[in-house]
């Protein structure tokens, strides 16, 4: 096995943490969320795997309060989804106002700011977790 398995720290920003971990952890090349509160990441090759658990200083300290190597085992605990929010008027573009649309539905733990184009206010993707069937 070449992968890790980590357990995200808290205040993550979950939208930024697959680009994150792949840009700056070296050799990593594959990076997959296994529920909402732990991630895989895979490497290159075993050798660089083994290197970054043992390695202190590891870009990975910053997005994860634990890791270990990965093993067919480990499963998800937990779940999440990406919901998008289109049409929202100027005056709802606010946290406040997002997570009170979406508490029925579960708890926001974080958006997309890449999903909102620049200049315009079309959408954005809303982190939910521990979610009930949406209806509205």
């Amino acid at each position: 096995m070449r992968s890790l398995v980590g357990s995200i720290a808290t205040e993550v920003d979950y939208a930024q943490l697959e680009h994150m971990v792949l840009k700056t952890v070296k050799k990593a090349i594959g990076f997959r969320f296994l529920g909402e509160s732990q991630a895989v990441i895979t490497f290159t090759d075993r050798e660089t795997m083994e290197k970054e658990l043992i390695n202190s200083s590891s870009a990975l300290a910053n997005y994860f309060s634990s890791i270990k190597p990965w093993k067919r085992e480990v499963k998800a605990v937990d779940r999440f989804a990406w919901v998008s929010i289109l049409g929202l008027p100027l005056i709802g573009w606010n946290d406040k106002c997002i997570e009170s649309m979406v508490e029925d539905a579960g708890k926001m733990i974080g958006y997309d700011i890449t999903s909102v184009s620049q200049g315009s206010l079309m959408g954005v993707k809303v982190l939910l977790t521990s979610f009930m069937t949406l209806k509205k």
